[in-house]
């Protein structure tokens, strides 16, 4: 069995022991991959619905979470008091003086060393100064208390509130004008491309739609898709606005950096 079928497999499981048994589960972090995989199985993709008769949220902390715990929750529950499940730990170096500019990267392999796996964890977000990591509880308590270094920079842990975004991303709002959605059309747009080198790239592999990798350069954006291109940047496709008088489709794109 693929590791697709184990996952949709393990959905179902989640979802009937919580019916049966009248409690809420959930499962590890999922990538955007995931996630979409998830939704590929309802009628109507969304947040928070119904699926095999019970009714599940995609939760991951913060406000644009893009990694989310899938939870399944029984009749008598209207919430999830995400504080039980989810935490959010606060690196900060001990010295601004001895530190250096950390990245993403450094936090997955600082977390990596101490025998975690990447399902343990949701986003990272960091300035290059302070990384807010977002984990499940359990894990939460073990990084408190071990981890005490990323790369070359000793640091200090501490519990920060869930909810809001720490870091606010950086991103503007485009207004484009075309003649249709397409991946290679929209991709053009966002980073100001020639139409061959956006169609180029997604034929190679470079442009991951939803954190999957999307090769068909005329595949069909749907509002709220995630793109992302090695080497360019990501932008978040907000759908139609409106149209032109010679009946161009004016969309919007979010993109971050």
């Amino acid at each position: 069995m693929d590791g697709s079928k184990l996952l949709i497999a393990r959905y179902r499981e989640l979802a009937g022991r919580c019916k049966a048994r009248g409690i809420l589960t959930h499962g590890d972090f999922l990538s955007l991959e995931e996630i979409e995989a998830f939704l590929s199985l309802l009628p109507v993709p969304q947040e928070e619905g119904i699926f095999m008769d019970v009714e599940y949220k995609l939760e991951g902390g913060h406000d644009d979470a893009e990694r989310r715990m899938l939870f399944f929750m029984p009749d008598y529950m209207d919430e999830v008091d995400l504080a039980e499940y989810i935490a959010c730990v606060k690196v900060e170096p001990k010295s601004d003086r001895y530190s250096e500019k950390l990245t993403h990267r450094d936090y997955i392999g600082a977390l990596m060393s101490l025998g975690f796996n990447r399902s343990q964890f949701g986003d990272i977000l960091t300035d290059g100064t302070n990384g807010y990591l977002y984990m499940e509880k359990p894990t939460a308590d073990i990084v408190l208390k071990d981890l005490n270094k990323v790369k070359h920079t000793d640091v200090r842990c501490s519990m920060f509130p869930l909810g809001g975004t720490p870091i606010e991303p950086k991103f503007s709002i485009k207004t484009a004008f075309i003649n249709s959605p397409r991946l290679d059309v929209v991709l053009k747009e966002a980073f100001g491309l020639p139409r061959k080198e956006a169609q180029e790239a997604i034929e190679a592999g470079l442009v991951r739609l939803n954190g999957r990798t999307e090769t068909d350069t005329s595949h069909s954006l749907d509002e709220g898709d995630r793109i992302s291109m090695h080497g360019k940047g990501k932008f978040v496709y907000l759908g139609q606005k409106g149209t032109t008088k010679k009946d161009r489709l004016a969309v919007e794109l979010k993109i971050f950096g």
